[in-house]
Protein backbone atom coordinates (compact mmCIF):
# COMPACT_ATOMS: atom_id res chain seq x y z
CA UNK A 1 0.00 0.00 0.00
CA UNK A 2 3.05 2.20 -0.99
CA UNK A 3 4.22 2.26 2.14
CA UNK A 4 7.78 0.09 0.74
CA UNK A 5 7.47 -1.85 4.06
CA UNK A 6 7.14 -5.43 5.04
CA UNK A 7 3.98 -5.40 7.63
CA UNK A 8 4.33 -8.57 10.36
CA UNK A 9 1.19 -10.72 10.85
CA UNK A 10 0.19 -10.65 14.25
CA UNK A 11 -0.17 -14.06 15.87
CA UNK A 12 -1.80 -15.86 19.06
CA UNK A 13 1.04 -18.45 19.07
CA UNK A 14 2.07 -20.17 15.80
CA UNK A 15 4.51 -23.29 16.58
CA UNK A 16 7.68 -23.63 14.48
CA UNK A 17 6.46 -25.55 11.48
CA UNK A 18 3.30 -23.35 11.15
CA UNK A 19 6.12 -20.64 11.07
CA UNK A 20 7.08 -22.57 7.70
CA UNK A 21 4.84 -20.90 5.23
CA UNK A 22 5.09 -22.81 2.01
CA UNK A 23 2.33 -21.76 -0.23
CA UNK A 24 -0.44 -18.35 -0.25
CA UNK A 25 -3.79 -17.93 -1.87
CA UNK A 26 -6.60 -15.05 -2.16
CA UNK A 27 -9.60 -16.70 -0.79
CA UNK A 28 -11.94 -12.50 -0.77
CA UNK A 29 -10.51 -9.49 0.05
CA UNK A 30 -9.52 -9.57 3.10
CA UNK A 31 -8.72 -12.81 3.93
CA UNK A 32 -5.97 -15.69 2.42
CA UNK A 33 -5.33 -19.21 3.14
CA UNK A 34 -1.60 -20.16 3.78
CA UNK A 35 -0.08 -23.62 3.81
CA UNK A 36 2.88 -24.35 6.24
CA UNK A 37 4.76 -27.27 7.32
CA UNK A 38 1.66 -27.98 10.06
CA UNK A 39 -2.03 -27.31 8.18
CA UNK A 40 -3.47 -24.49 7.44
CA UNK A 41 -3.58 -20.84 8.05
CA UNK A 42 -6.13 -18.10 7.65
CA UNK A 43 -4.41 -14.61 7.25
CA UNK A 44 -7.44 -12.02 7.94
CA UNK A 45 -5.39 -8.75 6.48
CA UNK A 46 -8.09 -6.29 7.83
CA UNK A 47 -6.76 -7.56 11.42
CA UNK A 48 -3.25 -8.03 10.62
CA UNK A 49 -4.04 -11.29 12.00
CA UNK A 50 -2.75 -14.91 11.06
CA UNK A 51 -3.97 -18.31 12.95
CA UNK A 52 -4.47 -21.77 12.50
CA UNK A 53 -7.40 -23.16 10.58
CA UNK A 54 -8.64 -25.53 13.22
CA UNK A 55 -11.10 -27.08 11.96
CA UNK A 56 -9.51 -28.43 8.80
CA UNK A 57 -8.82 -32.54 8.55
CA UNK A 58 -5.46 -31.04 7.56
CA UNK A 59 -3.75 -29.11 10.34
CA UNK A 60 -0.98 -31.59 10.60
CA UNK A 61 -0.19 -31.99 7.07
CA UNK A 62 2.28 -30.56 5.47
CA UNK A 63 1.06 -28.07 2.57
CA UNK A 64 2.89 -27.89 -0.69
CA UNK A 65 0.65 -26.08 -2.89
CA UNK A 66 -3.01 -24.03 -2.67
CA UNK A 67 -5.04 -23.43 -5.72
CA UNK A 68 -8.49 -21.66 -5.94
CA UNK A 69 -10.70 -22.43 -9.54
CA UNK A 70 -12.46 -19.46 -11.25
CA UNK A 71 -15.74 -21.12 -9.28
CA UNK A 72 -13.55 -20.43 -6.10
CA UNK A 73 -13.45 -24.40 -5.12
CA UNK A 74 -9.95 -24.61 -3.25
CA UNK A 75 -7.37 -27.45 -4.41
CA UNK A 76 -4.92 -28.27 -1.61
CA UNK A 77 -1.86 -30.48 -2.43
CA UNK A 78 -0.69 -32.18 0.62
CA UNK A 79 3.39 -32.56 0.13
CA UNK A 80 3.16 -35.97 -1.86
CA UNK A 81 0.06 -36.93 -0.35
CA UNK A 82 -2.78 -36.07 -2.78
CA UNK A 83 -5.30 -33.16 -3.89
CA UNK A 84 -7.99 -32.62 -1.17
CA UNK A 85 -10.59 -30.13 -2.53
CA UNK A 86 -12.69 -27.81 -0.70
CA UNK A 87 -15.23 -25.27 -0.62
CA UNK A 88 -14.88 -22.39 1.96
CA UNK A 89 -17.60 -21.06 3.82
CA UNK A 90 -17.11 -18.47 5.89
CA UNK A 91 -13.93 -19.21 7.82
CA UNK A 92 -14.23 -23.05 7.26
CA UNK A 93 -13.36 -25.35 4.64
CA UNK A 94 -16.40 -28.45 3.63
CA UNK A 95 -14.55 -31.38 1.91
CA UNK A 96 -15.61 -31.86 -1.21
CA UNK A 97 -13.55 -34.47 -2.49
CA UNK A 98 -9.79 -36.32 -2.71
CA UNK A 99 -7.18 -37.00 -5.83
CA UNK A 100 -5.37 -39.70 -4.60
CA UNK A 101 -1.89 -39.08 -6.23
CA UNK A 102 1.83 -39.06 -5.09
CA UNK A 103 3.22 -36.19 -6.26
CA UNK A 104 3.56 -32.43 -5.76
CA UNK A 105 1.89 -29.37 -7.80
CA UNK A 106 3.82 -26.83 -9.09
CA UNK A 107 1.58 -24.31 -11.46
CA UNK A 108 -1.83 -24.66 -12.91
CA UNK A 109 -3.36 -23.19 -15.92
CA UNK A 110 -7.08 -23.49 -16.10
CA UNK A 111 -9.98 -23.65 -19.04
CA UNK A 112 -13.77 -23.95 -18.27
CA UNK A 113 -13.92 -27.61 -17.43
CA UNK A 114 -10.00 -28.84 -16.71
CA UNK A 115 -7.28 -27.91 -14.89
CA UNK A 116 -3.59 -28.78 -16.31
CA UNK A 117 -0.95 -29.19 -13.36
CA UNK A 118 2.76 -29.06 -13.33
CA UNK A 119 3.81 -31.69 -11.11
CA UNK A 120 6.96 -33.31 -10.16
CA UNK A 121 5.20 -36.50 -12.19
CA UNK A 122 4.29 -35.08 -15.53
CA UNK A 123 1.35 -33.03 -15.88
CA UNK A 124 -1.73 -34.00 -14.09
CA UNK A 125 -5.05 -33.42 -16.20
CA UNK A 126 -8.33 -32.54 -13.71
CA UNK A 127 -12.22 -32.73 -14.47
CA UNK A 128 -13.16 -29.81 -12.88
CA UNK A 129 -16.97 -31.14 -12.54
CA UNK A 130 -15.98 -35.33 -12.00
CA UNK A 131 -12.69 -34.48 -10.39
CA UNK A 132 -11.56 -37.59 -12.86
CA UNK A 133 -8.10 -37.08 -13.67
CA UNK A 134 -5.34 -38.59 -16.37
CA UNK A 135 -1.66 -38.14 -15.72
CA UNK A 136 1.22 -37.09 -18.86
CA UNK A 137 4.30 -38.60 -18.15
CA UNK A 138 7.63 -39.96 -19.59
CA UNK A 139 6.14 -42.77 -21.01
CA UNK A 140 3.82 -40.67 -22.83
CA UNK A 141 6.44 -38.87 -24.51
CA UNK A 142 7.74 -35.71 -21.80
CA UNK A 143 11.19 -35.18 -22.11
CA UNK A 144 11.65 -35.21 -18.08
CA UNK A 145 8.95 -35.64 -15.43
CA UNK A 146 9.31 -32.86 -13.62
CA UNK A 147 7.21 -30.13 -14.82
CA UNK A 148 8.07 -26.54 -13.23
CA UNK A 149 5.42 -24.47 -15.41
CA UNK A 150 2.56 -24.61 -18.21
CA UNK A 151 2.17 -21.67 -20.45
CA UNK A 152 -0.39 -22.57 -23.11
CA UNK A 153 0.22 -21.85 -26.54
CA UNK A 154 -1.14 -19.30 -28.21
CA UNK A 155 -2.03 -20.40 -31.35
CA UNK A 156 -3.62 -23.76 -30.20
CA UNK A 157 -5.44 -24.34 -27.07
CA UNK A 158 -4.42 -27.68 -26.03
CA UNK A 159 -0.86 -27.13 -26.40
CA UNK A 160 1.55 -26.08 -23.59
CA UNK A 161 4.78 -24.80 -23.27
CA UNK A 162 6.70 -26.70 -20.53
CA UNK A 163 9.64 -26.08 -17.85
CA UNK A 164 11.54 -29.21 -16.93
CA UNK A 165 14.58 -30.72 -16.04
CA UNK A 166 15.32 -31.23 -18.91
CA UNK A 167 14.75 -27.70 -20.49
CA UNK A 168 12.07 -26.14 -22.29
CA UNK A 169 9.34 -28.10 -24.70
CA UNK A 170 5.98 -27.37 -26.42
CA UNK A 171 3.55 -30.28 -25.78
CA UNK A 172 -0.02 -31.26 -27.49
CA UNK A 173 -1.99 -32.56 -24.89
CA UNK A 174 -4.50 -34.11 -27.52
CA UNK A 175 -2.14 -35.68 -30.16
CA UNK A 176 1.32 -35.84 -27.85
CA UNK A 177 3.22 -34.13 -30.54
CA UNK A 178 6.48 -32.63 -28.72
CA UNK A 179 8.92 -30.14 -29.74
Amino acid sequence: ENTEKFKKAISDSLNENQSYLQTMISISDSLSLVGSRSGLMLYNENRNHIEPLVDSVLKASTIHYLYKDKSGLIYVNKLFDGIEVFKFDQDHLIHLHTIEVKLNLKSCYETNDTLYFATTKGIIVVNKRTFDYYTISEPDGLPNQNIYCLLPDKNNDATFWCSSNRGIFRYNVHTGKLF
